[in-house]
């Protein structure tokens, strides 16, 4: 074969796998142009997303830690308070015969709570308003 020969359309060899037209190679290079622009498409939130886990990392300190178990330590104790007031409560309107909005011990223990619930968010550092 000369220089003025063409290049046959059909090759002599069989089709290898380095081979250009190999049908495993086109695929190839589709899935990996197809990665190579999701990656593109995807670096800004990635790097946000990298940048937020660091920052949660950096927070996970030890003075972080104690000051969510104590807060934990402060609710559990609320709700116990709560339970506790609102089972007197419940003694305090059985206790009574009649219900209305009128009767003094039922809005005296109303009060009660809702002045134990005002103690217990002052104490916990929140308004209630």
């Amino acid at each position: 074969m000369d220089s003025f020969d063409t290049v046959p359309i059909i090759p002599d060899g069989p089709i290898t796998k380095d081979d250009p037209r190999h049908p495993f190679t086109a695929a190839q290079q589709a899935v990996g142009n197809s990665a190579d622009a999701l990656g593109r498409l995807l670096a800004g939130p990635a790097a946000r997303w990298k940048a937020s886990d660091d920052r949660r990392k950096a927070a996970r300190t030890d003075e972080a830690l104690a000051n969510i178990r104590e807060a934990n330590r402060a609710h559990r104790e609320a709700m116990r308070d709560v339970r506790r007031d609102r089972k007197a409560f419940e003694t305090a309107r059985s206790e009574v015969s009649w219900w209305n909005v009128f009767n003094g011990e039922r809005r005296a223990a109303a009060t009660g709570i809702r002045c134990a619930a005002w103690q217990r968010t002052a104490r916990l550092g929140r308004d209630s308003g």
